[in-house]
């Protein structure tokens, strides 16, 4: 096989004009107006309200390239597109090779004919999407295309967030967004390996089914098989495309915190003469990984197992890293997996409204055991599901689902997002029937042939099915939004007991490095034109400020109102997570998914890590109540009680040592006890009443309980617990000290008890912790994840309005 890459420099202009410019691909449109200067940043300030009419335009890009004789001598040459967003045509020294109507997809189109030896042309013809949405009105005139749920622009095979949702931006962007390559083959090539598994009597019966196709005779096929090690277990001819091969003493996948995640390498050869013509490599994890669903006292479950395993699922939801998705970078997209690795994640859910991850994302899942539940690309929209429009995504599923189905990490194909929530009381029945056919019975059938090891489901949320109590607690997945946008407070959390919360969030805006990055100092405020276009969700400023005055004082400058909004997005997601974590005996809950991790451009959201990669408080929170081993608090009134969560395959034993103190007088009483937990168990270590001194209004106001976990001398795991709001606790001045031990190591102590402790630097430095409680007598041990002479500025709660 030749390949000839044909990324790299082009030249683009809008239809019509005259001029081309430079242009990069992969990229986009907006990428390169950009880059040329020829309009104004998007992310910065209100520059995005002018950014649409760029996407009502046509635009035409095109390259010369040199065909080789060696290239133009192959039996075939294929044009390989990894992304073409969305609508456009493909000419090769004119002649028409492909029309493309799906971003989704890899399409190819056969084009020895159009080539010739020596300098060609290849032009790429985008058609504007917003031309597209009308073409696609009239196309189907019969039906009601504008209305929420039918909209026509959510029917390209588009990433649907281009249009603009609750967290991004409307850049309805075009181009050659992933790699494009001529490749050429001699005899034949391979088209597809399936490779399923069975597991049983501690051995894997690999089962290896290869298409291809030939374009001389005596093309033959065979296949290998490695072990992690490279050594070769099994190399045989491939019967009519069909081996077998069983793996003694295999070594087992499993996602991270659980075991290691060997890989095999499967290899598919094709032969002519005697001469390996084409190969086809893939790399697999040995395990079993579905989703258990079983009747119990308290419903259906709904949980991962891996290897026999029951896993509890902690995590949160991925949209595109960039709104300008040709920036979107293996390296940027390592960053941020790391991240979650760090804080304690296992799995991540890629959402339906954006787009398909590359090899490289899934590869990096599968070398790190981070557990992915793969939406397909159909979020909060009825799609037609018929004629040519229901051939493209058919293709699509079929595409996508052969491209997984290799995968370990991958957890779960579900149909959508939250069609079936939004279905159930809105549509006429025929557009009910629709929507049933596509994702309870086709897209199931589909997914069943190409992946029949891997767990489908149809949407998420979902429960029973064909929009039956969608939003039943007790059975299938939960979106549960009456934290945030039902406004009600944190401790609803606490009387909620889902099988497994794939959706539940807090916005919150990013740090004041990042809002410096597109304000100037005059819209530095939460209310402000720039500020409030930079917020995406409804009435959203608004509530940030309402769950603020819930919790804390009235914040004393905009950068307190920043840091503010950070505590309630981190305090409410702990709520919600460390009870669910201590109900997961008995599988009554097993998974916590918050949206979301990241943002694709400079926003308020409910991401964990900004569109700079930076952590807000919230990514520091989950690296704590995310700990395999958890220690948490409960309290009610005047009673604690103290919970140990273990996640990991062995039993746990320790120390637990609590504190009753006062903001005055200091120590009031202590105890340590041993205790210990069972592999994936939860158990309350101790109950504890302050009745005693917890008497008058004024107690509940300056007495707090401190506990911390030991393991051999190490803290696994510590926390406080006030008994009223923090706006209405009498905090002292903290007094906090910073001693440096070396060149990244830092000594943390305070005088006086102090909650959500930010220690900050001008630099972007990842720390080994941030946004915690301090308690006198007791210190914090920080690293920064590289060296700096810089003093890092240490603020906390009191600080935020005094």
């Amino acid at each position: 096989m030749i390949e000839l890459n044909l990324n790299g420099t082009w030249e683009m202009r809008a239809r019509g004009e005259e001029r081309w410019i430079p242009a990069v691909v992969p990229g986009s449109v907006y990428e390169d107006l950009l880059r040329e200067g020829e309009i104004q940043d998007p992310f910065y300030r209100d520059h995005e309200a002018g950014a649409k009419a760029v996407s009502e335009k046509d635009y035409d890009y095109r390259r010369r390239f040199l065909v080789s004789p060696e290239l133009l001598s192959m039996d075939s040459i294929q044009l390989e597109c990894q992304g073409i967003d969305t609508i456009a045509d493909i000419h090769i020294n004119g002649i028409l090779v492909r029309h493309c109507e799906n971003m989704h997809m890899v399409l190819e189109a056969e084009v020895k004919a159009a080539l010739r030896m020596g300098e060609n042309e290849i032009t790429v013809s985008f058609t504007s999407p917003y031309r597209q949405i009308e073409n696609i009105k009239a196309k189907h005139p019969y039906m009601d295309l504008d209305r929420h749920l039918f909209q026509a622009k959510m029917q390209m095979r588009k990433a649907a967030c281009m249009f603009g949702w609750d967290w991004g931006p409307e850049l309805a962007d075009m181009g050659i967004w992933r790699p494009i390559s001529l490749k050429g083959y001699r005899a034949g090539r391979i088209q597809e390996l399936q490779i399923r598994q069975n597991h049983r009597f501690g051995k894997v019966e690999l089962v290896c089914d290869i298409e291809w196709e030939t374009f001389l005779p005596d093309t033959k096929c065979g296949i290998s098989i490695l072990s992690p090690e490279g050594e070769v277990l099994c190399e045989e001819a491939a019967v009519d495309g069909h081996l077998t091969c069983m793996i003694e003493n295999p070594r087992l996948w499993w996602c991270i915190n659980y075991g290691e995640q060997p890989r095999y390498i499967v290899c598919a050869k094709l032969w002519h003469e005697n001469e390996i013509v084409h190969m086809l490599e893939k790399k697999i994890g040995l395990r079993t990984l579905t989703v258990k669903q079983e009747k119990d006292c308290f419903g259906e479950t709904f949980h991962f197992v891996i290897n026999d395993v029951e896993v509890f699922a902690k995590g949160a939801d991925y949209i595109p890293e960039d709104s300008l998705f040709g920036r979107i970078r293996e390296e940027k997209s390592r960053q941020l997996i790391d991240s979650c690795i760090k804080a304690n994640f296992n799995m991540i859910r890629i959402w339906g409204g954006g787009v398909y991850p590359a090899e490289a994302f899934l590869d990096y899942c599968d070398q790190t055991g981070i557990m992915v539940w793969q939406d397909f690309m159909f979020a909060n929209i009825v799609t037609i599901w018929e004629g040519d429009e229901r051939a493209n995504m058919e293709a699509e599923v079929v595409q996508l689902t052969r491209r997984l189905q290799h995968h370990p990490c991958i957890a779960l194909l579900c149909g959508n997002n939250e069609t079936e929530l939004m279905v159930w009381d809105t549509m006429e029945q025929k557009y009910k029937d629709m929507y049933v056919q596509q994702f309870e019975v086709d897209m199931k059938a589909l997914v069943s042939k190409e992946a029949p090891d891997i767990f489908y489901w149809p949407s998420s949320p979902s429960s029973s099915g064909s929009m039956q109590d969608v939003e039943n607690m007790d059975i299938g997945d939960t979106h549960d939004w009456n934290v945030w946008h039902g406004q009600k407070p944190f401790t609803y959390f606490r009387t909620t007991f889902p099988r497994f919360n794939s959706e539940f969030g807090l916005q919150s805006f990013p740090c004041m490095k990042t809002i410096e990055s597109f304000t100037l100092p005059e819209d530095r405020n939460i209310f402000s034109y720039v500020m409030e276009g930079h917020q995406k969700s409804k009435n959203g400023n608004e509530v940030i400020n309402a769950y603020i005055a819930q919790y804390f004082k009235f914040p004393k400058d905009f950068a307190s109102f920043v840091y503010l909004s950070q505590m309630i997005q981190l305090e409410g997601i702990r709520y919600g997570v460390e009870h669910w974590r201590r109900n997961r005996n008995d599988c009554r809950c097993m998974g916590a998914l918050f949206w979301q991790i990241n943002d694709c451009w400079p926003v308020a959201s409910w991401a964990s890590i900004d569109c700079f990669g930076r952590w807000k408080a919230l990514q520091y929170g989950a690296k704590r109540f995310f700990e395999p081993v958890l220690a948490s608090a409960c309290e009610e009134g005047t009673k604690v009680e103290l919970h140990l969560t273990n996640e990991t395959l062995v039993k746990v034993q320790g120390t637990l040592k609590w504190q009753l103190r006062h903001v005055e007088r200091g120590l009031i009483k202590e105890e340590e006890c041993l205790c210990s937990v069972e592999r994936l168990h939860s158990e309350c270590i101790k109950v504890i009443d302050f009745q005693e001194e917890l008497q008058q209004e004024e107690d509940y106001r300056r007495y707090y309980a401190a506990y911390v976990f030991t393991m051999e001398e190490k803290t696994i795991g510590s926390g406080t617990v006030i008994f009223k709001p923090a706006k209405h606790f009498d905090f002292q001045k903290p007094e906090i000290h910073c001693e440096k031990l070396d060149g990244n190591t830092y000594r943390i102590t305070a005088g006086q008890f102090c909650k959500f402790v930010e220690i900050s630097f001008q630099e972007d430095l990842l720390l080994s912790d941030n946004y915690f409680d301090l308690v006198p007598g007791m210190e914090k041990i920080i690293t920064t994840d590289r060296q700096t002479r810089e003093i890092p500025v240490i603020t906390s709660l009191y600080d935020s309005y005094d």
